[in-house]
């Protein structure tokens, strides 16, 4: 809980909003989150946090809260920090939910799905996207959400069935290839087609019957920040145990380029970047250049305990700082030993800011 806290502190469009009590204004009493009551407790843990006239400050206030509404996050043991922080953001996203009394649209047809599965993955992108955002849109959605295309493609017939949904975060697998491996290796692996195994059989509605598919995800819209989560643990056999993945992964601390991984401009877009007759959505404009803020790393052996840390950009002083429960230092990343490069085998999760068009 706590190394995720702080690597949200320095998101800081997020923490600003708290400290000016902008999310006064925005506050919904919504069932699906805490009914309003999360984004107070949160604020008044930023604002102690910001002030920063206690050596330490305990999120007990919090924590209770969020035992309150999952009990999981009440027990004495460690908790998952990608886990977490899926879950406050969206309690947090909830509760600031400016939509969530609206109507659902209605499913799609069968004949309607189909037109969708003919035309351009950029165009069904923008639709699907105010098709989400009628219902949900809030200040947590736009700076943490992004869309990704999901398909499906049945390896006799080549029918496809394209599905489009929202992320606040994307966990990518570390590829073992005996050599150095480095983020794009890990995003190139997240975006290739894949062979689906003998239990994940499609039933394919050209067919109409069972088969064999793959399946390919492409990023549809780049979200103004970007968490990457490296999935560090795998389940140990048919054990209980969770065994961790030791591979250091090399990534930018500036100027992550996300472009090959984002599904390609239509032709009308391309139209509105050379002639920008109109204002692009930035979330579809290119370049997707990204500047990492803040790492959390997991200490320990294992999937079954160990510890978190944060080490986040401090902008403001120039430097980085590391904080270690209630141990905070200061430090240069290009004067760490290699062990303790921010790149080593214990990052976890990457949290990067998309840099600003120029």
């Amino acid at each position: 809980m706590n190394a995720t806290v702080q690597c949200l502190l320095a998101t800081i469009p997020l923490s600003q909003f708290f400290l000016d009590n902008r999310w006064r204004d925005f506050t919904q009493k919504n069932w699906k989150g805490s009914n309003g009551i999360m984004p107070e407790i949160y604020a008044n843990l930023i604002r102690s946090l910001w002030k920063g006239d206690v050596a330490a400050v305990r999120p007990v206030t919090l924590r209770r809260l969020c035992a309150r509404l999952n009990p999981e996050w009440g027990l004495d043991r460690q908790q998952d920090a990608k886990e977490y922080l899926d879950f406050l953001l969206d309690c947090l996203h909830e509760d600031l939910n400016q939509n969530w009394e609206k109507q659902p649209l209605l499913a799609l047809s069968a004949s309607q799905e189909a037109t969708r599965e003919r035309m351009a993955v950029a165009e069904v992108s923008k639709i699907e996207w105010q098709r989400y955002s009628h219902r949900e849109s809030s200040f947590i959605s736009n700076l943490f959400a992004g869309q990704h295309a999901s398909r499906l493609r049945c390896t006799t017939c080549h029918n496809t069935s394209t599905t489009y949904e929202a992320f606040y975060s994307i966990s990518v697998e570390i590829p073992s290839t005996g050599r150095n491996i480095d983020i794009h290796d890990c995003l190139r692996s997240y975006c290739q087609e894949e062979q689906l195994s003998k239990e994940e059989m499609w039933n394919c509605p050209q067919c109409k019957c069972e088969r064999e598919a793959t399946k390919q995800i492409i990023i549809t819209r780049a979200p103004q920040f970007l968490v990457v989560h490296f999935k560090r643990f795998a389940h140990a056999g048919k054990t209980d145990s969770w065994k961790k993945i030791h591979t250091p992964v090399n990534f930018p601390l500036h100027g992550l380029n996300i472009e090959s991984y984002m599904v390609p401009p239509s032709n009308k877009q391309r139209d509105i970047f050379l002639t920008a007759e109109e204002h692009p959505d930035p979330a579809v404009t290119p370049p997707f250049l990204y500047d990492a803020y803040a790492v959390m790393r997991h200490l320990g052996a294992s999937g079954n305990g160990g510890h978190y840390i944060s080490l986040v950009r401090d902008a403001a002083r120039g430097c980085w700082r590391k904080f270690d429960d209630d141990r905070v230092s200061d430090f240069d990343p290009n004067k760490l030993k290699s062990d303790q490069r921010l790149q080593n085998e214990q990052a976890y999760l990457v949290f990067y800011g998309r840099q600003v068009a120029r």
